[in-house]
């Protein structure tokens, strides 16, 4: 981990666009935007008290399933060079 992280937080705030099917082609509008496509693990709660302790985590586990992450590394220059998620 680059030193500036313990200086610095590192946001990640994830949204999704439109669901697409499994075979729908993902669109792009240029190819300078250094895209980059890999998987996320993404995992669904109900409410989850503050301070449930790690062993009364999973009865509030809902859904966990793999997503696309698309990103564009081009529009994050300065966070890829920190070495964050690409």
């Amino acid at each position: 981990m680059p030193d500036s992280s313990f200086e610095e937080p590192l946001p990640c705030l994830r949204r999704s666009d439109t669901l697409a099917g499994l075979t729908k082609p993902i669109l792009a509008g240029d190819e300078i935007w250094d895209i980059d496509l890999d998987a996320e693990i993404a995992v669904i709660t109900d409410d989850v008290p503050l301070g449930t302790p790690p062993v009364g985590a999973p009865k509030h586990i809902k859904l966990v399933l793999i997503a696309n992450d698309i990103s564009f590394k081009n529009q994050v220059p300065e966070k890829v060079s920190e070495g964050f998620g690409f």
